[in-house]
């Protein structure tokens, strides 16, 4: 395929490489193969603002892009990709001229409003969870001419630099334009005064700051003031710095690194913050670079390196870092190799002594690329991580300790298995994995998520320059030293009472408000209203009423302490008690050693930072398992397979709503209004006008019991509440239903009844399986080659699953894909009648293809989609025995 379109479809599949704003165009000589051309909107401006302190970074970016079009584009995508560690707490978006802020919403509600918006002529944008590390943004109506600018703040926990012994700030490059590897579509897309963006840095330290430099980029810099054109009020301080970039037209084509050096960066620290609005909400954050000398140990230590396909760039680097391990291998300790791709293989069964023979045959697996033997290259094809990890825990030896070395660029795609797997077996405390990232485009997310589950840490090393020995250095250290078995968290204003404690909370008795709450209900109820959708509170409503507890901890389990490596632990506060004016640290080794730290809590007063910083650690702690609902200990059954999923929902709900912040569980979604959109959503969930043929029933309020909050919005007066009547049309008993027997009225417009007609053609096309049938006509055609070009261009784990299909199995799933796709996108006002027919579509293309090419290829349907025409004026299913009837 041309180069175009497949740098375009990285961007299309949300892999994320580049950050902008792009759009379906007219069909071009060189994206004929698909019978369209992705399109980026021009980037004119780019600027970024940076607050730093001594934990954590607010980072605020604006895009402004313009719309070349003489016609209005009814939606584009937006792609934003952020580190893992970082969190989305405010969007803006600007369209001519007319500003609208996102709120925070849960998903499903969130595109409700979206959708809404948009069928009303609003201009919304939503902003939706991609692939970790990546979001995706949805605007919508974007006029002639005309301009958008895009606002987002994200805030993130700094990293200690050991190398400088200071704080560590980036920007990833794939926030900005980069040109050394661009589409070639782009730099007709980009004005010329764009090729450059604006950097700068406000930083605040605790204690002066005595060096402000950065090895990626040239920087104007100064101290004392925040910055360079300081007004006269701002008092000199050596707390603060200020950075900019000293050349306006730098290309970010690196990432912007700063590196902080203050006096006595690394020492301990406890911040309190209370919450502006939230009574009696309090954040602490406990942050410490921990110096001291644990025994050091002769464990096992496995390496697993990564040998597949899109390693080949790295593997000079691999062949470096391995050799460095191997050389700086302590004597006494036993090791092993293992190197994986598609396929894995150890280079001795079990581990071996270190000693020079051993040491030997090690070097030469890893160096040698002699004809003669086996060369170490990128020649296992595609990644499976999770085999070889899994085989290195069960071939270790039991009687000691095991470190487990993984080096990768962290290309995987399904880490969730993997993950759970590596904290499942680590978690004795016996077994401890660590990460090492390789390469300019190592997935951080994948090697953090890694060294996270496996007690372990991570680091990342770019290029052969970067001070590689010094990295190893500290990782050895780590792994050598004995393990950590306890971690209490102690407030010592309690000690008095609790002298021999730790830091532990009362579980919660079991709620006395449940479901059965004894009061005998009628079985046959008039007012009840049995057509109305499931409001996003009504999901949760089976689950007992629960109050997060007064005081808890993320992470629940501390992970281990580490030389060179920061540790920060955040506690939610929301009880009468006293704030702490000390906390204390303990920390209890496998044999037997005792440390600890008193810190003082320094009261910063009002603020949102802290807890939001919180919120974001606990939604991955949620996400990944280990949260203070996983521990069984608040009234909530992890055991409880069928009710622990939605407990863990609620919960990322209530977070993510409570502290603003965009998640798995919850989305930013901007628009003119939102209270009324809101209002007429919350109308909906009692059987709005969404018509097939309607018969009007008007229900006064005392009929309807207490309506849901939505807001500040309340509903009161009549509720006209609509039901299905019979019609000519449609046999719908054949679909399985049930409908009110009533004289029918007419609908409001040609267009409800159409989209009802829309919905049953599209759900008789269902075979029995679930599947839907081939497309025909243009469209079909076009998107069919698109989709075959597709599974070429994906790894291993998702292509091989589909490569591996006949064609008649793969038209199936790209048709069912479609037919899902039009559901959600153009009928979701028939929800209620189609959500079955696209469930047993689900189950038949996860039994298929498996659930993880199966929801990629999902992904890819939707976007195109989304930037496409819509099947109202284009159909995918040509009837031909019917000339010109379409779906």
């Amino acid at each position: 395929m041309c180069s175009v379109l497949k740098a375009i479809g990285h961007v299309v599949i949300g892999v994320g490489e580049w950050c902008g704003i792009y759009y379906r165009g007219q069909p071009t000589l060189v994206a004929s193969l698909a019978g369209y051309q992705e399109k980026w909107l021009p980037l004119i401006a780019f600027s970024a603002h940076a607050i730093i302190n001594q934990n954590s970074s607010r980072l605020t970016l604006k895009q402004s892009f313009s719309n070349p079009e003489k016609e209005a584009i009814l939606e584009a995508a937006y792609c934003f990709p952020i580190y893992e560690a970082a969190a989305i707490v405010e969007y803006t978006c600007k369209i001519d001229g007319r500003v609208i802020r996102g709120v925070v919403r849960d998903k499903d509600n969130a595109l409700k409003i979206y959708e809404t918006a948009k069928e009303q002529g609003q201009q919304p944008a939503l902003m939706l969870y991609g692939t970790p590390g990546v979001w995706n943004t949805r605007i919508s109506n974007i006029p002639p001419l005309g301009k958008v600018e895009v606002e987002i703040t994200v805030i993130c926990e700094l990293k200690h630099d050991s190398q400088v012994d200071g704080i560590r700030f980036t920007l990833p490059t794939n926030v900005a334009p980069r040109y050394d590897d661009e589409p070639e579509n782009l730099p007709s897309s980009i004005s010329p005064e764009s090729r450059g963006f604006d950097i700068t840095c406000a930083v605040t330290t605790t204690y002066p700051i005595t060096s402000l430099q950065s090895p990626s980029h040239p920087i104007s810099e100064g101290t004392g003031f925040h910055s360079v054109n300081r007004g006269t009020a701002e008092e000199f301080d050596l707390c603060k710095g200020f950075v900019t970039l000293s050349q306006k037209d730098t290309a970010l084509d690196k990432d912007f690194v700063l590196l902080i050096i203050a006096a006595d960066a690394d020492k301990p620290q406890a911040i309190l913050e209370t919450h502006p609005t939230i009574p009696n909400s309090r954040a602490l954050l406990l942050s410490l670079v921990p110096k001291f000398n644990l025994t050091r140990t002769k464990p096992e230590i496995i390496f697993i390196a990564d040998r597949s396909g899109s390693m080949e760039p790295q593997i000079p680097q691999l062949i470096i870092t391995l050799t460095v391990f191997l050389k700086s291998l302590p004597v006494g300790v036993k090791f092993n190799i293992c190197s994986f791709g598609s396929q894995y293989s150890f280079l001795w069964p079990k581990s071996k002594p270190y000693d020079q023979d051993n040491l030997n045959a090690a070097l030469k697996h890893v160096e040698s690329f002699n004809a003669d033997v086996e060369s170490f290259d990128a020649d296992l094809g595609g990644i499976e991580m999770l085999e070889p990890i899994e085989a290195a825990f069960n071939q270790r030896f039991q009687d000691i300790e095991t470190e487990i070395l993984v080096l990768t660029d962290g290309e995987i795609w399904d880490t969730e298995p993997l993950f759970k797997l590596v904290r499942e077996q680590c978690e004795s405390g016996a077994v401890r994995l660590f990460s090492l990232g390789i390469g300019v485009g190592v997935s951080h997310s994948v090697v953090e998520g890694l060294a996270r589950a496996g007690r372990g840490y991570a680091q990342v090393i770019v290029g052969i320059q970067d001070k590689l020995d010094e990295k190893v250095d500290q990782i050895l250290k780590a792994a050598l030293g004995t393990h950590v078995q306890d971690y209490q968290l102690v407030f010592p204003d309690e000690l008095s009472q609790k002298e021999d404690e730790g830091f532990e909370i009362v579980e919660k008795e079991e709620s006395s408000n449940s479901l059965n709450s004894g009061k005998t209900m009628s079985l046959f109820d008039p007012t009840a209203d049995t057509s109305a959708r499931i409001s996003p509170e009504e999901r949760f409503s089976h689950l007992p009423d629960f109050e997060p507890p007064t005081r808890f901890q993320t992470p629940y389990d501390i992970p281990p302490l580490y030389t060179f490596s920061r540790t920060n632990v955040h506690v939610f506060l929301s009880g009468s008690e006293p704030s702490p004016r000390s906390v204390v640290l303990r920390v209890t080794t496998r044999i037997g050693q005792r440390f600890e730290v008193e810190i003082p809590v320094k009261d910063v007063g009002r603020g949102v930072t802290v807890h939001q910083l919180a919120a974001k650690k606990l939604l991955k702690e949620l996400l990944e398992g280990g949260s203070y609902l996983h521990s069984g200990k608040f009234g909530v059954d992890p055991k409880e397979e069928s009710k622990f999923s939605d407990w863990i929902d609620r919960e990322g709900v209530r977070v993510g709503t409570t502290f603003g912040l965009a998640s798995n569980w919850t989305s930013f979604v901007a628009v003119e209004n939102v209270a009324d959109i809101e209002r007429r959503i919350h109308e909906e969930v009692f059987g709005s006008p969404v018509r097939i043929e309607l018969m009007r029933v008007e229900l006064e309020p005392e009929q309807l019991g207490s309506a849901p909050d939505y807001g500040n919005y309340i509903y009161s007066g009549k509720i006209e509440r609509w039901v299905y009547g019979d019609s000519s049309e449609t046999s719908f008993e054949e679909y399985g239903m049930s409908l009110v027997e009533s004289p029918p009225t007419e609908p409001d417009s040609e267009g409800a009844d159409k989209i009802s007609r829309q919905t049953y053609k599209l759900l008789s096309l269902q075979e029995f399986d679930g599947s839907f049938p081939k497309g025909s006509g243009e469209w079909a055609d076009n998107l069919t080659a698109s989709f075959k070009t597709w599974i070429s261009q994906q790894h291993e784990e998702r292509g091989a699953a589909l490569r591996d299909l006949n064609e008649e199995l793969l038209n199936k799933l790209l048709a069912s894909a479609v037919a899902i796709g039009i559901f959600l996108k153009d009928l979701i006002g028939l929800r209620k009648i189609w959500e079955m027919v696209v469930e047993k579509a689900n189950v038949w293309g996860v039994d298929t293809v498996g659930e993880i090419a199966w929801t990629s290829l999902k992904t890819w349907v939707d976007t195109q989609l989304a930037l496409g025409s819509t099947p109202n004026n284009e159909s995918f299913w040509v009837k031909k025995d019917v000339p010109g009837e379409e779906v």
